[in-house]
C-alpha cells in the first residue's frame, strides 16, 4: 500500500505540510485514473512535477536479517530467483516494489518462484534501520537506480540492478546494541572510491519504470537493462551482466549470526505513572468519539510484578490499546465472522494469531523513544504521524499471508482425512485428490511445482481402457486418445471442486484471515498514534488550542487508517484473484506432466504383464514406441478456453466476497486550515 508520491520542494513539507500531505501520499487509489487491477492499483505512481533534480549519493544502506558472514558467503546481495535474468517481468522497478502486496517479499525466499532483477537499498540510513538486525553501508555504483527524479518511492528506496557485491560493503553494525558502532569490512575494495561508476544512477532508463503491467511481460525492460549494464564503463568495473558473485572462504573476523540480546529492566518512576494515568484519561475521551472500544483501566504495574524494561510502558500500553481496538475494528469490518466459523476461537485469540510471529520493529522502538522524550517541536507531530501510517502500509505489504492463514484456519490435512476415510471404509480416491487440490490452493497459492497429487484413479482407468491385443498396444491414435480422456476426466473433477461451496468457503476464509491481519496492523498503528501524541498533549507549554488541534489531527488520522484498510481490502481481493488463477495454471501444468509420466509407466507395466512375463524384444519395442509417442506429443496440458472457464469460476468466488460495510462510502479527507497555530519553538514537558 505504500506508494510513490509527489515530492515537494517547499519547507512546509518538512514541518506544517507533512500532515496535510499525508493523505495525498498514502491514498493513491482515490485519485482519478486509478485502475482496479492489482499491479496498476498498487503502482499508483505520481510523476514529479518539479525542476529539482535528485543528486547521486556515494553510499546507500540496507537493513537485513542476515549476518555479514551469511552475506559474504553469497558474495554480496544477489537478486532473488534462479532464472531472473530470463524473466522480462523481473526488470520492472514498479513490479519489484509492489511485489510484497502480491504475496512475495522480494528480498527473502518467501516464494521460490518469484524473480526480480533488483535488490532494495535506501539513500538514507534512517529508513534502513527499520528492517532486519544488521545495517549495511554500501558503496553505490551506477547499477543502483534512484528514480526519484521521476517517482519518489517511500523510505528513500533505491534499486540495485543485478545486486551489490561484498567488496562494495564499507561497514556494518549490529542494530541491537545499545549504542551500535560501525564495524569496518576488511574486504572492502577501496578502488570503488575512484571508480568511474561511483554513486547512484539518477538517470534511470524509462523502460525500467514502466507502470503498465501489460508491458512488463514484453522484452523492452530486459533489453534496456542489458544495454545499460553492457556499457564499457559498467563492464570494466562490475563485469558482464548478470553479475558474478565471488565465493569467499571462511574468515574469523567477519561476524556470524547472533542472538537478539535480552532487554534491560527498570522500575517506572512515580512521575511516569502519573503521566501515564493522565494520558489514559485522554485516550478514553478520544476513543469514545469514534465508537472504539477502549480499556476502562490500565493499572500500573503493582509491586512484586516483573520490572518494566526501558520504554516498555509504551510497548505494553500500545499492545493493550491495540488489543481492544482490534475487537472494535474486527466487528466493524466483518472479520469477526471468522470467530463464528470456529467455536474455540475468540476475538482476542484471532488478534494474537493475526499478528503472526514478527519481531518488534526498530521503528516501533524509535517511537517508544519519542514517547519518552522531554523535548519535541509541535510540527514534528506530523512527521511522527506520517511515520506511523507509512510503517502500517509497509507492514501490510510484507505480511506472510500464507503463515497467517494457516495459523487462523485449523484445517484437517488431507493425509489425516484419508486415514479417517479408510477407517470408515470410504476410500474414494477422487475425494482425497480434491482435498489435496483445495489445500494447495488455499494454503500455498504459489506452491512449488513439485507438489504431487494422487492421480492413480485416472491414469489407471485410462490405461485399462487402452488395453487390447499385443498388436493393438501399438495403436498410437488409440493410446493418445485414452491418455487424453483420462486427463480430461481429472480436469473435470478439479472443475467440480472449484464450483463447490467448500472451495468458495475456503476462498472467503482466506480473504477474511488476510483482512484480519491488516486490521490487526491498523489497530497497532492507531494505538501508537495515540501514544505518540502524548508527548505534545501533556507538555506544559502546549496551549488548549494546540491540544484541540492535536486531538483533531489524531482523530482524522485514525479515520485515514480505516480508509487504508478499505483500500487494502479491495487490493487483497484482486491479489487473490490473480494469485489463484496463476497458481491453478502452474499447478495443472505440473499435474499434467506428472499424469503423463504415470500413464506411460502404467501402460508399460500392464503391457508387459499382459504378455505373460519378461520378453526382451517386446520390452525394447515398447520403449522405442513410447519414446516416439512422447517426442511427437504437441498436446496442451489444458486448452486456453478451459483454463479461461476455470478462471471464470474463480472470478465468481472472488466477486462474491463482500466489501466491508465501512468501505461502501468513502469519506473525503479534510484538513483544518489554521496551520498557523503550530509554532516552531520547542515545547517542553
Amino acid at each position: 500500500m505504500s506508494r510513490c508520491s509527489f515530492r515537494s520542494s517547499g519547507d512546509e513539507t518538512t514541518l506544517h505540510g507533512s500532515f496535510s500531505n499525508l493523505f495525498a501520499t498514502c491514498v493513491g487509489p482515490t485519485f482519478p485514473g486509478f485502475s482496479t487491477g492489482v499491479a496498476s492499483g498498487l503502482a499508483s505512481i505520481s510523476r514529479r512535477q518539479t525542476e529539482t533534480k535528485a543528486k547521486s549519493v556515494k553510499y546507500v544502506y540496507r537493513g537485513d536479517t542476515r549476518s555479514p558472514e551469511d552475506v559474504r558467503a553469497q558474495g554480496g546481495f544477489q537478486p532473488q530467483g534462479p532464472k531472473w535474468q530470463e524473466n522480462p517481468e523481473a526488470f520492472s522497478i514498479d513490479r519489484h516494489y509492489i511485489a510484497g502486496i502480491s504475496g512475495a517479499d522480494l528480498d527473502r525466499d518467501s516464494f521460490a518462484e518469484y524473480e526480480t532483477a533488483y535488490v532494495s537499498f535506501a539513500r538514507d540510513q534512517g529508513p534502513a534501520v527499520r528492517y532486519g538486525d544488521w545495517l549495511y553501508k554500501v558503496h553505490a555504483t551506477h547499477n543502483i537506480m534512484d528514480p526519484s527524479d521521476v517517482c519518489n518511492y517511500p523510505d528513500t528506496e533505491v534499486f540495485a540492478l543485478g545486486g551489490a557485491k561484498w567488496s562494495q560493503v564499507v561497514e556494518f553494525q549490529w542494530l541491537h546494541d545499545e549504542n551500535p558502532v560501525w564495524i569496518k569490512n576488511p574486504e572492502y575494495a577501496s578502488s570503488w572510491e575512484s571508480s568511474a561508476i561511483s554513486g547512484t544512477e539518477t538517470r534511470v532508463p524509462l523502460e525500467l519504470l514502466e507502470r503498465d503491467e501489460d508491458i512488463w511481460v514484453k522484452p523492452e525492460a530486459r533489453e534496456a537493462a542489458a544495454r545499460y549494464m553492457g556499457r564499457s564503463e559498467m563492464v570494466s568495473s562490475l563485469g558482464e551482466f548478470p553479475l558474478e558473485f565471488e565465493s569467499y572462504p571462511p574468515r574469523a573476523d567477519i561476524p556470524g549470526p547472533r542472538e537478539v540480546p535480552p532487554r534491560e529492566y527498570r522500575v517506572m518512576t512515580a512521575e511516569e505513572r502519573l503521566q501515564r494515568d493522565k494520558f489514559i484519561d485522554w485516550i478514553e475521551k478520544h476513543c469514545k468519539r469514534d465508537g472504539s472500544v477502549c480499556p476502562t483501566s490500565l493499572a500500573p504495574t503493582e509491586k512484586g510484578e516483573p520490572m518494566l524494561p526501558e520504554q516498555d510502558d509504551f510497548l505494553r500500553v500500545s499492545e493493550e490499546l491495540a488489543a481492544k481496538d482490534f475487537e472494535h475494528l474486527a466487528i466493524k469490518f466483518g472479520v469477526g465472522g471468522l470467530v463464528k466459523l470456529h467455536d474455540k476461537l475468540s476475538l482476542s485469540e484471532l488478534h494474537s494469531l493475526s499478528k503472526g510471529n514478527q519481531a518488534l520493529s526498530t521503528s516501533k522502538m524509535m517511537r517508544a523513544k519519542v514517547w519518552g522524550a522531554s523535548v519535541l517541536t509541535v510540527p514534528l507531530l506530523g512527521l511522527y504521524v506520517k511515520d506511523v501510517v507509512d510503517v502500517f502500509s509497509k507492514d501490510t505489504s510484507a505480511l506472510d499471508r500464507a503463515a497467517i492463514v494457516t495459523s487462523i484456519v485449523p484445517l484437517v490435512g488431507c493425509g489425516v482425512q484419508a486415514v479417517a476415510n479408510a477407517e470408515n471404509k470410504d476410500t474414494d480416491l477422487a475425494d482425497t485428490t480434491l482435498c489435496l487440490v483445495g489445500d494447495a490452493l488455499l494454503l500455498t497459492p504459489a506452491w512449488p511445482l513439485g507438489i504431487v497429487v494422487h492421480l492413480a484413479r485416472y491414469f489407471i482407468d485410462a490405461v485399462r481402457n487402452s488395453m487390447g491385443s499385443v498388436e493393438q498396444l501399438f495403436d498410437r491414435k488409440k493410446l493418445i486418445q485414452q491418455r487424453d480422456e483420462g486427463w480430461l476426466a481429472y480436469v473435470e473433477e478439479v472443475e467440480r471442486y472449484l464450483h463447490s461451496d467448500m472451495f468458495g468457503a475456503n476462498v472467503k476464509t482466506q480473504y477474511m484471515a488476510e483482512l484480519a491481519a491488516v486490521v490487526s496492523r491498523a489497530s497497532e498503528a492507531r494505538a501508537e498514534l495515540l501514544l505518540g501524541a502524548t508527548v505534545l498533549f501533556r507538555a506544559n507549554s502546549t496551549t488548549p488550542r494546540q491540544q484541540n488541534r492535536i486531538g483533531r489531527d489524531v482523530q482524522d488520522t485514525r479515520g485515514l487508517l480505516e480508509r487504508l484498510i478499505c483500500s487494502d481490502a479491495s487490493l487483497t481481493k484482486e491479489r487473490l484473484r490473480a494469485v489463484f488463477k496463476q497458481a491453478l495454471s502452474r499447478w495443472l501444468l505440473n499435474q499434467y506432466h506428472h499424469y503423463q509420466d504415470n500413464f506411460y509407466r502404467e501402460f508399460r507395466q500392464q503391457a508387459m504383464s499382459r504378455a505373460g512375463g519378461p520378453q526382451p524384444e517386446l520390452s525394447r519395442r515398447l520403449d522405442a514406441y513410447l519414446s516416439d509417442v512422447k517426442s511427437g506429443d504437441l498436446s496442451f496440458a489444458i486448452r486456453p478456453m478451459k483454463l479461461w472457464q476455470l478462471g471464470q469460476v474463480i472470478d465468481g468466488h472472488i466477486d462474491k466476497l463482500q466489501t466491508p460495510a465501512p468501505c461502501h462510502q468513502s469519506r473525503a479527507w479534510t484538513r483544518p486550515a489554521d496551520v498557523s497555530i503550530y509554532p516552531e519553538e520547542l515545547v517542553t514537558s
